[in-house]
């Protein structure tokens, strides 16, 4: 659906990529997706045929949120605390791991909500960004268009079917 649209082609997706916190617990990204080209440095996805309890949806991007809080190895806290935008990547692990996306905040998580009518995603989607509020991007209004970097796909996605 995606790639049909423009994001990237085939070969910019992988499956199952894991996001280790220091607890112990894994976070798998359903997809990921490189597509520079298409202006998409990296984006998580995560699918949902709106079976999935509200309360794990918002776990999940809890959870994201701690794994790209995380200092990279040998970073220097003190610096870290003190730098500002776009530079705080640096001292992040994720940016070892993900390309720089060429704007501040972290790499953007998408969810595709898939197997129901349009009308039930979109309930769920306004659900999950009141319940999730706190880790969504500042500024983030429920019922704002949004999407890659910060727009919403309107029901069934990038030209796609839901």
């Amino acid at each position: 659906m995606l790639t049909g649209a423009g994001y990237g082609t085939p070969l910019s997706w992988q499956t199952e990529i894991s996001h280790t916190l220091p607890c112990g617990y894994t976070q798998y990204a359903d997809l990921t997706m490189r597509a520079p080209d298409a202006g998409v440095p990296a984006m998580l996805l995560e699918v949902d045929r709106v079976t999935e309890p509200m309360d794990e949806l918002v776990a999940n991007l809890r959870r994201y949120h701690e794994w790209f809080e995380l200092l990279a190895p040998k970073a220097d806290a003190n610096r870290e605390r003190v730098a500002q935008g776009a530079a705080v990547h640096d001292f992040r692990l994720w940016s070892r791991l993900y390309p720089p996306t060429g704007r501040e905040g972290y790499v953007p998580v998408a969810f595709v909500f898939t197997g129901k009518t349009a009308a039930q995603c979109e309930s769920r989607m306004l659900r999950l960004e009141q319940a999730a509020r706190r880790y969504l991007r500042r500024g983030a209004v429920p019922g704002q268009e949004r999407g890659p970097y910060g727009r919403r796909l309107p029901p069934g996605g990038a030209g796609g079917r839901h």
